[in-house]
């Protein structure tokens, strides 16, 4: 079975102004208690390898990470939207 995952994502960028609040965030969010609190109210894969997942997600099997770089999905998204075509929200497409 595939299942499709959505990507999250953290990181501090060159013009943040409060980078070591930043940071600490960041440590904070990815620490362990945090990691498996996030994992099971949120019923999502952990990011820190070691954490197991939360049991709601047990159905899915062991999770396998795609090698694919997140450029390369980018880079694919027009080709994807001709594939797939629009989806509608009331009477306004969206992709």
């Amino acid at each position: 079975m595939v299942q499709h995952v959505n990507v999250s994502g953290i990181g501090i960028t060159a013009s943040s102004k409060n980078k070591e609040n930043a940071q600490q965030l960041i440590e904070f969010l990815t620490n362990e208690q945090s990691q498996k609190w996030y994992a099971n109210v949120n019923n999502e894969y952990p990011v820190v390898e070691g954490i197991a997942p939360p049991e709601s997600l047990a159905v899915f099997g062991e999770f396998k990470s795609d090698t694919v770089s997140l450029s390369v999905l980018g880079e694919n998204k027009p080709s994807s939207r001709q594939i797939n075509g629009p989806r509608w929200l009331g009477n306004k497409p969206f992709y």
